[in-house]
């Protein structure tokens, strides 16, 4: 049977932040590589300034200007969209709560929203530390591709 253990919820939900961290920082080595193939600096001022959407939004703009090859283009674009899907998960686990259920003593996570003035509604997130690490997984992923497309600019800006 799947844990769900306190500490395996901590230690998923830690490594998932960790590999989101990452994933931000290869934004904005796109975002540098577009200024410079040399010089961060000035990129990473900027992107360190930003939130993450406008990372991507301003990835996807300066990239534009700079980069002449469509596939290098494509591949930003398609990482961008999958990044806006992992974004929202990571501020799921981020903000929800890690709640004991005093039924049946299993650790969940537990947000509530309120929303169209219809009162509060708690939501359990369907996910378990083996769902957490596998999320994190895909975040790894996107950083490394997010990091090639930066490491291609560079080598071609």
């Amino acid at each position: 049977m799947e844990t769900t253990d306190k500490t395996a919820f901590e230690a998923a939900i830690g490594k998932a932040v960790v590999a989101f961290g990452r994933l931000e920082v290869a934004f904005i080595s796109v975002i540098s590589a577009t200024i410079s193939a040399t010089d961060s600096s000035l990129g990473e001022a900027i992107g360190w300034n930003i939130g993450f959407q406008q990372k991507l939004d301003l990835s996807i703009a300066m990239t534009a200007i700079v980069c002449k090859d469509k596939e290098i283009k494509h591949r930003l674009e398609m990482a961008v969209k999958e990044a806006t899907i992992l974004e929202a998960t990571r501020n799921q686990l981020v903000h929800a709560e890690l709640w004991l259920d005093m039924f049946d003593g299993v650790h969940r996570l537990r947000k509530g929203t309120v929303k169209n003035r219809k009162g509060f509604r708690p939501q359990h997130l369907e996910m378990t530390p083996a769902d957490i690490v596998e999320f994190g997984g895909r975040v790894d992923d996107l950083t490394d591709e997010a990091n090639a497309i930066a490491t291609f600019i560079r080598a071609t800006h």
